[in-house]
């Protein structure tokens, strides 16, 4: 019959025990600081990493915006159509689309251009669609 007495050092703690505070602790520690450090990322507004060019990217000739001859339009709430929000309005205001119209007329391949640019990835295959329903009434 073996004693318990083999395996407990001078103090009486067990081989396991110092094995659990040498390997337990520092990745219980880890564990705790990588959680913090993606709570702090998470928390972290996005505008500051949102990079927005202001020049238009669309065809000279469908370049929206008011000409000498007509009054400027009051911009219009692009985040009711689907799938656009706060910071996608914000990118499409920056290239010069203000309004349902204007919206409604832009070609597709020039606003995944406009959103590739401000490293925004959406699909606006439908927003020219919902834009002229919206810009009827």
């Amino acid at each position: 019959m073996m004693s318990d007495k083999s395996s407990t050092d001078k103090c009486g703690t067990r081989w396991w025990e110092w094995m659990l505070a040498a390997v337990g602790v520092p990745m219980l520690a880890l564990l705790i600081w990588l959680w913090l450090r993606r709570r702090t990322k998470e928390e972290a507004p996005q505008i500051t990493r949102m990079r927005i060019d202001i020049t238009p990217r669309l065809h000279p000739a469908k370049t929206p915006g008011p000409t000498a001859e007509e009054p400027p339009l009051a911009p219009d709430d692009l985040k009711h159509i689907g799938g656009i929000g706060p910071r996608i309005s914000s990118v499409l205001q920056a290239a010069g689309i203000r309004t349902f119209a204007q919206l409604a007329e832009a070609d597709i391949a020039q606003l995944k251009d406009v959103l590739r640019d401000a490293g925004v990835r959406a699909n606006p295959s439908t927003w020219p669609e919902q834009a002229s329903h919206a810009a009827v009434g």
